[in-house]
């Protein structure tokens, strides 16, 4: 078992290698929080299917890409292990231009998008900007 520094960092950069190469999905690691970023990823409409499995003793994500995911599409980590990034609600659309990206923020209730974070009025860390 490989000891991860940086879980989300790694699953982005594994969606983003399998996106450059011409995959269609791709496996990694189970984890309460890779769950609940791929379900929101699920729900913007960048993967189409996500998929608990157990291989062996380990579960496993199985992450489809819808066609909105292709590999012009920019995923970027923001906040990361050395250098966490925080926003108010006031603060979080200085970050993305609504429309045309996507800004993933960790707040209290849990992971969602900017758009409903500003509408439940929360700040949080910044996860992820999709575009």
């Amino acid at each position: 078992m490989v000891n991860l520094t940086d879980p989300i960092g790694d699953m982005l950069t594994r969606i983003r290698n399998s996106c450059l190469s011409g995959g269609r999905e791709t496996v990694l690691p189970d984890s309460n929080l890779r769950r609940e970023l791929a379900n929101q990823l699920k729900v913007c409409g960048f993967l189409s299917e996500v998929k608990v499995f157990k291989e062996g003793s380990i579960k496993q994500l199985r992450l489809s890409f819808a066609p909105r995911l292709e590999a012009k599409t920019l995923v970027k980590r923001l906040s990361r292990p050395g250098r966490r990034l925080y926003r108010g609600v006031a603060e979080l659309n200085s970050f993305y231009h609504r429309g045309r990206e996507i800004l993933i923020v960790s707040t209290s209730k849990g992971l969602m998008t900017a758009e409903a974070a500003e509408k439940k009025k929360l700040g949080g860390e910044l996860i992820c900007l999709i575009s």
